[in-house]
C-alpha cells in the first residue's frame, strides 16, 4: 500500500524511492508482501588503509539476534531484574513471532489472519544466494563478538574513541533514576569532508566487539 495499489505499481514504486536515496534494493515478494533488500558486503577496505575488514553484519537484522544479545547480556554483562525482564519478554515476543510465521504458512489459516500477524517482519537478512541465515547462524555470530567483547566503566570526563570500521559499539542500559547526559559524535576522514553528528542518551557501560543482504 505505501508504494501502490497493485504489485507491478508497488515494486517500481519501491525502486523509485531507492534510486532517489542513491541506493539499490533488490525488490523480492513474500506472498504479499513486499519487501526490500539491500547489498551488504562480509567484507570490505578501510577507507584509510585499504586492508579488508569484517563489515560488521548486525544481527538485528536477524529474527534471533536481539534475543541472543539480551541472553548473553543477562548471562555476563548485566545481571539484573531488568535486564531479566527484557530478556523474558524477548522470548516470548520471539516465540509469538514465530509461531505466527508458521501459521501464516498453513493455507487453511494465514489467509485469517490479521496483516500484523502475518507480516513476515521489519528486518530480515539472507545469505547472497537467498538461502536463510538460520537462527543458529545468528546465534554463532552473536557468540563471536562477545568472546571478542570488551567492557569498562564510564566515568565522569571519560572519551572513547573508535575505529567504527574495526570495531562495533554499544552500552548496556543505565539507571533512568540517575539523570546523565553523553555526548557520541560520528566523525569522517579528511579525504571525505570533517564532519559529525552529535547525539545524547543515557549512560552505561560501554562495549565493542570487532566488527549478506539484508532489509
Amino acid at each position: 500500500r505505501r508504494y501502490g495499489p497493485t504489485r507491478d505499481e508497488a515494486a517500481a514504486g519501491a525502486s523509485s524511492s531507492a534510486e532517489a536515496t542513491g541506493r539499490k534494493f533488490y525488490v523480492d515478494w513474500d506472498g504479499e508482501w513486499l519487501r526490500r533488500f539491500e547489498h551488504m558486503p562480509t567484507i570490505a577496505p578501510h577507507p584509510v588503509t585499504g586492508e579488508f575488514l569484517w563489515t560488521g553484519y548486525n544481527p538485528r537484522f536477524h529474527w534471533f539476534g536481539t534475543l541472543s544479545q539480551a541472553l548473553f547480556d543477562v548471562a555476563f554483562y548485566n545481571r539484573t531484574l531488568r535486564q531479566l525482564l527484557v530478556a523474558l519478554t524477548l522470548t516470548v515476543s520471539t516465540a509469538a513471532f514465530v509461531f505466527c510465521r508458521l501459521l501464516a504458512r498453513a493455507p487453511s489459516i494465514g489467509g485469517l489472519l490479521p496483516a500484523f500477524l502475518s507480516s513476515p517482519g521489519t528486518t530480515s537478512s539472507v545469505l547472497e544466494d537467498g538461502s536463510a541465515i538460520t537462527a543458529w547462524d545468528a546465534f554463532r555470530i552473536v557468540r563471536c563478538y562477545n568472546r571478542h567483547l570488551l567492557s569498562w566503566r564510564w566515568r565522569p570526563g571519560l572519551f572513547a574513541l573508535l575505529d567504527n570500521h574495526r570495531l562495533g559499539h554499544l552500552r548496556t542500559p543505565y539507571d533512568p533514576h540517575e539523570p546523565r547526559k553523553v555526548y557520541t559524535a560520528f566523525g569522517f576522514s579528511p579525504s571525505a569532508g570533517a564532519r559529525s553528528s552529535p547525539r545524547t542518551g543515557g549512560r552505561g557501560d560501554a562495549k565493542s566487539a570487532p566488527p549478506m543482504r539484508q532489509s
